[in-house]
């Protein structure tokens, strides 16, 4: 089998989880949404030292070698964390900026490197409809990878109207065609590879959702053991464990269509789009029933400000928007029933 359909082996995915468990924590997101962001410059220089955001670079590239079935799970345990460094954009820009990277202007492939050694931010914009784009603001990006119908290009923001949601960590802002300058085009004219790439970005946003959820079931589960009503963990009755229970199928589901969709996507199947509706339906429903229920089986105190498993569910539902402004549920389940399973 070709490595780039290998998963991370443990080791490796251990390590990532304990790093972004030590280095970013609850806290680091509790100082974003009170508008402090110091630190992240430090985490995205150390993110890059691992190696990670060159993890689908190929190794005669210097990269990693692997292929969306790793990347995918590199994403989960970002998520987590409720990263908020755009680790999966860099992740998948590194594999098109290295192969083209000769051809650029000598200040651009400086611009990139400076990118891949930790010091600077890149991001793939999100089309937002009538020719407007979004990105995210809690950090500067000097370079944002537009994708636009069969065009790609990579352009620096002039100006982007910042706006914040309910996950006050990751303010984002929208610009026009006006609001931003052509640094290069990348794709011109090739749809197929445009579209890959959108459709690989949407599957680490799902990815991502999924991490935000398996670690507020985590933190429920947890809870659910230590806290004590009439003599017992209020994790022994069966109306709590047995939700508990249904929300880690939903969880286990969800990853099962995730790395299936992986693998459609790095041996290019055709029914890769396919795969991706289901990982979505599957992810979504995860990230949403699992954040809530996690959030009920602490009670009262799981909105307040103290308690770390309101931020899942606010991260949960700042990842369900974004999938669902372009596929919403009821697109994708069109598509679905459309679908010719015959062949």
């Amino acid at each position: 089998m070709s490595s780039t359909l290998n998963p991370l082996d443990k080791d490796m995915r251990d390590a990532v989880r304990t790093f972004f468990k030590s280095e970013c924590t609850p806290n680091t997101i509790r100082n974003l949404h009170n508008g402090e962001n110091t630190g992240l410059s430090d985490l995205w220089s150390e993110i890059h030292s691992m190696g990670l955001s060159i993890a689908l670079v190929p190794e005669h590239m210097g990269g990693l070698g692997m292929g969306m079935v790793a990347a995918v799970q590199i994403a989960e345990e970002a998520g987590s964390c409720l990263m908020p460094l755009p680790l999966s954009d860099a992740i998948l820009a590194a594999p098109i900026l290295f192969e083209m990277l000769d051809s650029f202007p000598i200040n651009l492939q400086e611009q990139i490197n400076s990118v891949y050694s930790g010091a600077d931010f890149i991001q793939i914009a999100t089309p937002w409809g009538n020719n407007h784009w979004r990105t995210t603001t809690s950090y500067s990006s000097k370079l944002v990878i537009k994708p636009d119908n069969s065009n790609l290009d990579l352009v620096s923001i002039k100006r982007a109207d910042t706006h914040t949601g309910i996950d006050k960590s990751m303010p984002f802002g929208i610009f026009s065609n006006n609001g931003f300058n052509l640094l290069h085009n990348l794709y011109d004219e090739q749809i197929d590879k445009v579209k890959l790439l959108v459709q690989k970005h949407r599957l680490m946003q799902m990815s991502e959702l999924l991490g935000v959820a398996h670690k507020a079931l985590d933190l429920a589960i947890e809870y659910a053991c230590e806290r004590e009503q009439f003599g017992k963990p209020i994790g022994a009755n069966q109306a709590i464990k047995h939700n508990l229970a249904d929300r880690w199928m939903q969880i286990d589901n969800a990853r099962l269509a995730i790395a299936h969709a992986a693998k459609s996507l790095d041996n290019n199947s055709d029914d890769k789009e396919f795969n991706l509706d289901a990982a979505q339906i599957l992810s979504i429903e995860a990230g949403n029933k699992v954040t809530a229920y996690s959030v009920q089986v602490f009670g009262a105190m799981g909105i307040t400000w103290e308690c770390d498993v309101h931020l899942y569910l606010k991260r949960s539902k700042h990842l369900q928007a974004l999938l669902e402004k372009n596929n919403t549920m009821g697109t994708i389940y069109a598509r679905i029933w459309q679908h010719d399973f015959c062949n």
